[in-house]
Parts: structure tokens; sequence; C-alpha cells
């Protein structure tokens, strides 16, 4: 089967093939396979909703999390780049790249 990168970067292609020029569609989508959470940030237009990632916050000293909105402002919160993927393994390591 597919990896989680792949499946989610082809649901996304398929659904702004559909939408097509004429109308916009913001996609955060996130796949979870119990090793690691995969999520793509994408969209028919150039800018796309947000997405950050926080390395060890204050409330989550230990983990990575991530959200469609960085809930307080701080060092410990980047955002994820436009048209691109993240995955976080169950170890904590954090990977993305553009799409």
């Amino acid at each position: 089967g597919a990896s989680p990168v792949e499946a989610l970067t082809a649901t996304a292609a398929k659904v702004i093939d559909r939408v097509g020029g004429s109308e916009e569609a913001q996609l955060n989508m996130v796949l979870c396979d119990g090793e690691r959470l995969t999520a793509v940030r994408t969209g028919t237009r150039l800018e796309t909703n947000s997405l950050y990632v926080a390395r060890r916050p204050p409330f989550a000293p230990d983990g990575v999390v991530l959200a469609s909105e960085a809930p307080e402002a701080g060092a410990a919160w980047s955002p994820v780049d436009g048209h691109s993927w993240i995955e976080i393994d169950a170890d904590g390591g954090v990977r993305s790249e553009v799409l």
C-alpha cells in the first residue's frame, strides 16, 4: 500500500482536481498509523490555512504537538510550510518537505 505521505498527497490532488481553479479548497489533512502522525498542508491557492508544530511545549515537555493554530505565542511554535507535508514519529522525530 501507499505510505501515509503518498496517500495524503494523492487525496489532496484528487480534491484539488475536482474543485478546479474556480473554487477554493484549504486542506489540512492528518493520518496516524500508531507509529507516526503524518499531515499535509495544501490547497488550491498560494496561501493556505495555517498549521503549526511545537517541540516540547510547556504543556507537553516530552512531546511534539501539531495544531491548526498556535494556542499561545512563544518560541516553541513553528509554522509548517504551505504546500508541504510533515511527519512526526513515535520518538518525537520530525521531518517535513515541500510537496
